[in-house]
């Protein structure tokens, strides 16, 4: 079962930092969004991520969260919609997305599917669910991928072959950068088909830069990244 977790933050159409962003990119990344979304068998909120989910008119079964960063409208829609409620307490040993993805495991989703920001003006949330994305990658396995509408995160625990097929991204995401990076460990014997600059059985250590700033090989409809083991993520960044 494929669960998706919507989580707060700034995404793609609505970041400030985005302000030049054309009415068309916006609309793409809208698009993109409820694509991701309907694939989903199972969507749970969590706290913020209730207004994203509003905003693209995708009812959640479950929100689960504090009620800080929600807008009421947005609440309204969501009891109208029949969307069950699990209120936590403010003061908590974990994030409200924690809680989410716990909750999704136990509900029985083997594949997750993340809706946040990959980088906005809360660089600890960001940091935290990549590196928890990761974590949960290691420990209990399955698919595991991040948007914000624009950008795609790829979770990776060796070993492991990812087969990105090139027409299932955006036009603008096929041109992007594909970077690949260590996580929680070092990644051991990656092998990297389909990109300008291809890696056999290379090592990246935590910490280095070597598998930043990769592209698609030009005419290639498919993008293979293996690896032997460690943890890691393959970022595919738009360069608009």
């Amino acid at each position: 079962m494929r669960g998706l977790i919507a989580l707060a933050g700034k995404l793609y159409h609505s970041s400030s930092k985005n302000s030049e962003v054309g009415i068309e990119q916006r609309e793409e990344s809208l698009k993109w969004l409820q694509t991701y979304c309907t694939q989903a068998d199972y969507i749970i909120a969590a706290d913020g991520g209730l207004n994203h989910l509003y905003t693209l008119d995708v009812p959640p079964n479950l929100f689960i969260g504090d009620q800080d960063s929600i807008d009421s409208e947005a609440w309204s829609w969501g009891i109208n919609n029949g969307m069950q409620q699990n209120v936590l307490q403010t003061h908590k040993n974990l994030t409200d997305g924690e809680a989410a993805f716990k909750k999704a495991i136990d509900n029985g989703c083997i594949d997750l599917a993340v809706i946040c920001s990959l980088g906005d003006l809360r660089p600890d949330h960001v940091l935290g669910n990549y590196l928890l994305l990761s974590q949960l990658k290691a420990s209990f396995g399955g698919t595991i991928t991040a948007t914000d509408g624009h950008s795609i995160a790829f979770f990776l625990h060796g070993p492991e072959t990812l087969n990105i097929k090139v027409l299932n991204l955006t036009p603008a995401q096929r041109d992007g950068y594909i970077s690949v990076l260590p996580l929680l460990s070092s990644l051991e014997g990656v092998t990297l088909s389909g990109l300008t600059y291809p890696l056999n059985h290379a090592d990246i250590k935590l910490g280095s830069t070597l598998g930043i700033s990769n592209e698609r090989s030009a005419k290639t409809d498919e993008i293979t990244i293996q690896v032997d083991g460690g943890s890691g993520v393959v970022l595919i960044v738009p360069k608009d």
